[in-house]
């Protein structure tokens, strides 16, 4: 799930980066979003070299910083020595024409300008999500040992070895018992193919093993009515009791045990079964304020 979660975290800021670049890569060209020819007070059609460099000394008398010392000056002359120096260079001029009379095929160049740099952008951001998905599955196994050496039955085990000189320290029995311990998925030692990378690569078929699962499901459970297999027995019950796989995992072995046995995939078993803890628990909870 967190590894979903990730993947379209990344994708959704690729989009957003992506459309950013794009836009403000054309507004970088020439005068931006103004028009050259209006910012020099000029019509495309009647501006002549002589006409574009009449208006652009007309206005450099109102506008040059020499003689106008505001700040709105300043940025005004910018604007105009731009649009003059667009418009009064023959090659520049006519790529500026292109520009106005086919402005998609300039926007395609800022789609391709804006990869380079999104690029950059991605992987910066898949590295910085696979160091965290990679730091959740190591605190995840680090949780999952500490919930095992902290049990009563792995305490027993590594006193045994020391007493047996099987292990010259509890510190050599812990590490003996612990390779011969299999971890479910959510608690194993994160190994490289874990790592989101990879994971994006299995994308996939991840999506496409899903749909068939779910296609599978409804024809046989849903259409025909067969009876669940012993796998499909723990998923109906991790969905009805809206458990995800490493909580299933984490209830005690019993625990699983009797809702398989007890059926509670089917809906009033599972009401009784619910029902019956509810009993229990408040037993317990009964025997507790009494003593």
């Amino acid at each position: 799930m967190l590894r979903m979660r990730i993947l379209g975290f990344v994708c959704l800021v690729l989009v957003l980066v992506l459309g950013v670049v794009a836009d403000s890569y054309t507004d970088t060209l020439f005068c931006g979003k103004e028009n050259c020819y209006q910012v020099l007070g000029l019509k495309r059609d009647d501006a002549k070299a002589s006409q574009i460099k009449k208006n652009y000394r007309s206005l450099s008398l109102e506008w040059h910083p020499d003689r106008n010392k505001s700040e709105e000056a300043k940025k005004e002359w910018l604007r105009l020595s731009n649009a003059y120096e667009i418009l009064s260079n023959e090659t520049k001029r006519e790529e500026y024409h292109d520009f106005l009379d086919h402005p998609e095929n300039w926007a395609r160049g800022g789609i391709y300008a804006a990869k380079s740099e999104v690029g950059v952008v991605v992987f910066g951001l898949l590295a910085v999500a696979t160091a965290l998905h990679y730091l959740n599955m190591r605190l995840n196994h680090n949780r999952f040992v500490q919930r095992i050496k902290q049990s009563s039955h792995f305490k027993e085990s590594v006193a045994r070895l020391v007493v047996a000189e099987k292990a010259a320290d509890p510190k050599q029995a812990e590490k003996i018992l612990l390779e011969q311990i299999e971890f479910p998925k959510h608690g194993k030692k994160p190994q490289i193919l874990d790592l989101l990378p990879f994971q994006i690569i299995k994308l996939p078929y991840v999506i496409g093993m899903a749909c068939f699962e779910q296609i599978r499901w409804q024809v046989r459970y849903t259409w025909l009515k067969k009876e669940y297999t012993a796998e499909d027995e723990i998923i109906a019950i991790r969905m009805v009791m809206n458990l995800t796989e490493s909580q299933w995992e984490q209830c005690p072995e019993k625990e699983r045990e009797e809702m398989i046995e007890r059926q509670v995939w089917d809906d009033k078993k599972r009401e009784e079964y619910l029902r019956d803890k509810t009993i229990e628990e408040n037993r317990k909870g009964g025997g507790m304020r009494k003593r």
